[in-house]
Order: structure tokens, then C-alpha cells, then sequence
């Protein structure tokens, strides 16, 4: 009897200590459960950031138009004046001939169309010539030039301006991005501050929700000047205006 009794103690012993042992990773668990949970307090901010700068470069589309009794002799007339317009820009590109990109090119007879009495019936008849036609953007690197370039521009027979925009170069739309970015933060932690009060917080994540580069302002005015028993020249003044990188970001913060 006595030896079953000293047994029964021993076992008795053993339950008790696993259930301190238990009891005490029950605590620990609970401990780092809420400081855990303490750490994951968050706060969520939207916040946007602007930056503007004069843009650096200009960039010109322009149309140019030959004819010809053949599509051949169109095709050799236009390339002799894509010549001139090359031999004419080139001074402003800094001899870099790459900053000149055809955007379009054909070559097509054109057809006239001639109504039938007054039924609204047109009978297309194909013209005994042919166009050739061919569309370049040109980006002058220094926006300094562009209305001198323009005014030479424009002196080349049968060539149309499209459009002429204001462009920022590589350098100042990667300066441009990353302050718009930087105001962005800025931004973003001074409203989360204000919100968490006297706690300190951290950057837990960060996502860019939206970047917009805008406008892509320009002006172009046409002024006649002329010295006497020279030729005409119609002179054009390019204005640059500003552009602005505008980044919208969504921050998560952690309070501590």
C-alpha cells in the first residue's frame, strides 16, 4: 500500500508541473499576442505632391507634300525636299540626325469625285498625278532655338506645322518625378503626424496611386519683318510656358 501511495504522489507531482509549465506559455503567448497586436496599430494617408520647371527641349511635327505625273517622280521630289528640310534643322540639333522620326510616309493618287445630276451619287475618277506625303516630328534639344528653327522651318515649300510642344528632357523628368514623390511623403507624414499626436510612427508602405506629367503648354506668334530688296520672312516666336509632375501616393504608418 505504501508504494501505490508514493506512486499516485509522483504522478500528482507531474500533472502539476506541466499545468505551471502550461500556464506559463499560456502568459507568454498572451504577452506577444498583444504586443503584437500593439505594433499593428496603423494609420492610412493619402497625399499628393506637385513640381514644376521650365522644359529644356521643343519638339516640332510638321507635314511635308510633293506630287509628281509618276508615284516615282513624287517620291524623288519629296526626298528632295526631306533634304532641305534635314540640311535646315540639323545646325539645331547638334548635328544628331536621330532627332528626326518619321511618323508617317505614302505615296497615292489622289481621285476627284463628281456628282451625278442631283441624286448625291459621286463617281470617283482617279487624277493623272501622284502625292507623296510625309510626316516628322523633330525634337530640338536647347528650347532657346525652337523660334529660330521654326522661322527657317517654314521657309520650306509645301511643309505644314502640326503641332510644336514643350518637352522635358530625360534628366528633368526623373528630377521633376522624384521631388513631385518627395512632396508627396512629405505631405503624407505631416497629416499622419497630426493624426497619431504625441505616439511616434514609421512607414510601413507606400503606394504610388497615380503620376501625371502636364501640360504640354506652347504658344507659337507670327511676326512679318522684312529688310528692303530682301526676300520676306515670316519670323515665329515659340513660348516654353511650364510643366508640372504631379504624384498621388497612399502611405500606411505604424504607431508606436
Amino acid at each position: 500500500m505504501p508504494a501505490k501511495t508514493n506512486e499516485s504522489g509522483y504522478q500528482l507531482l507531474i500533472m502539476l508541473s506541466l499545468l505551471v509549465v502550461f500556464a506559463s506559455l499560456m502568459i507568454v503567448g498572451a504577452t506577444l499576442f498583444f504586443k503584437d497586436f500593439g505594433h499593428q496599430r496603423t494609420i492610412t494617408v493619402t497625399a499628393t505632391g506637385l513640381a514644376s520647371a521650365s522644359p529644356a527641349m521643343a519638339t516640332v511635327y510638321v507635314t511635308m507634300n510633293a506630287t509628281g505625273m509618276t508615284a516615282s517622280l513624287a517620291n524623288a521630289n519629296l526626298s528632295a525636299r526631306v533634304n532641305e528640310f534635314n540640311t535646315t534643322v540639323l545646325p539645331f540639333l547638334n548635328g544628331n540626325v536621330s532627332r528626326i522620326q518619321t511618323t508617317s510616309y505614302q505615296v497615292y493618287q489622289p481621285s476627284n469625285c463628281t456628282y451625278v445630276n442631283v441624286s448625291n451619287y459621286c463617281i470617283y475618277k482617279k487624277l493623272d498625278y501622284y502625292i507623296a506625303t510625309e510626316s516628322m516630328s523633330v525634337t530640338i534639344p536647347s528650347i532657346s532655338n525652337a523660334s529660330n528653327a521654326l522661322t527657317q522651318m517654314l521657309a520650306i515649300q509645301n511643309l505644314q506645322l502640326q503641332s510644336v510642344q514643350a518637352t522635358l528632357s530625360n534628366s528633368q523628368k526623373t528630377a521633376l518625378n522624384q521631388e513631385a514623390l518627395t512632396q508627396a511623403l512629405t505631405n503624407a507624414t505631416s497629416q499622419a503626424k497630426a493624426l497619431a499626436g504625441s505616439e511616434s510612427i514609421r512607414v510601413e508602405n507606400i503606394s504610388v496611386q497615380s503620376s501625371v506629367i502636364y501640360p504640354y503648354y506652347y504658344s507659337v506668334g507670327a511676326a512679318s519683318s522684312a529688310t528692303p530688296g530682301a526676300k520676306t520672312v515670316n519670323s515665329t516666336v515659340f513660348y516654353g510656358g511650364t510643366i508640372s509632375a504631379q504624384k498621388s501616393v497612399y502611405v500606411v504608418f505604424s504607431m508606436r
